[in-house]
């Protein structure tokens, strides 16, 4: 298996933190070890750096803190930050309400080890996830606790198989891996506030040459909470998103 480097992203979720860690610890003793961790804070304020600090030199595993100043969303950034500081072969991105599960990561290797290392730089992939309640994170961390707080396993990309151009927008900014080095070229678009910069950064990646493929087997938990698609602000970066969006899969017609 070639090294893993795992970013998360959080913004004062220090209890879903705290749940994530145990993740990967228990991840560390059953299934995979050659992996590090970087936590990119995007400003909070609820503790995490205090905690995170403390249980870097507790872990068995490699693990690394960058916090940014709080100035607005900013996770396009952090994400930047966090692959930039990646040594890994491969990096995925977790959000920091994204948990990995029991099968989150083997199924992501057994692909790779079947691609010929001369397109390794051209092939993306993308998990799905399942959604859980939040009252999860109240329980200690285990698989089979975990399991009875899912709330929904159908998942809008779940079925897509491989993404093409048209499809940008099945992709998800979490939970998804991509060769360390093609991340850090084509960056994350760095735009102000919440809305579809991963649909534009999986259309960055696909006009370069890249293609995504669907892996349905590669689940993590995602904590359930409420969809801001009817936002009028957020209607307005959507379609904006969309502009970009249509002028990088115009090439493809």
């Amino acid at each position: 298996m070639p090294k893993l480097s795992i970013v998360i992203i959080c913004y004062n979720q220090l209890s879903y933190i705290k749940y994530q860690i145990q993740a990967f610890e228990y991840i560390y003793k059953n299934t995979i070890q050659d992996f590090e961790i970087i936590i990119v804070d995007d400003g909070s304020s609820d503790g995490t750096g205090n905690y995170v600090g403390k249980k870097i030199n507790e872990v068995p595993f490699e693990m690394r803190y960058i916090w940014q100043e709080d100035k607005g969303f900013r996770a396009g950034l952090a994400k930047n930050k966090g692959v930039q500081d990646a040594k890994g072969l491969y990096t995925m991105i977790l959000d920091g309400d994204d948990f990995p599960s029991r099968n989150t990561f083997l199924p992501y290797f057994r692909l790779i080890g079947k691609m010929p290392k001369w397109i390794w730089h051209q092939i993306g992939f993308m998990g799905i996830r399942w959604r859980i309640d939040k009252e999860c994170v109240e329980h200690p961390y285990s698989y089979d606790e975990i399991d009875k707080f899912v709330v929904k396993k159908e998942d809008w990309r779940g079925n897509k198989g491989n993404i093409p151009p048209e499809y940008t927008h099945y992709f998800s900014g979490s939970n998804f891996m991509l060769p360390t080095e093609t991340f850090k070229k084509i960056k994350w678009p760095e735009l102000k506030g919440f809305g579809y910069d991963d649909w534009i950064f999986s259309a960055y990646f696909i006009t370069q040459g890249g293609k995504w493929l669907a892996v349905n087997e590669a689940i993590s938990y995602h904590v359930d909470h409420p969809n801001t698609e009817g936002d009028e602000k957020n209607r307005e970066l959507w379609l904006k998103a969309k502009k970009e969006i249509d002028k990088f899969n115009e090439s493809f017609k």
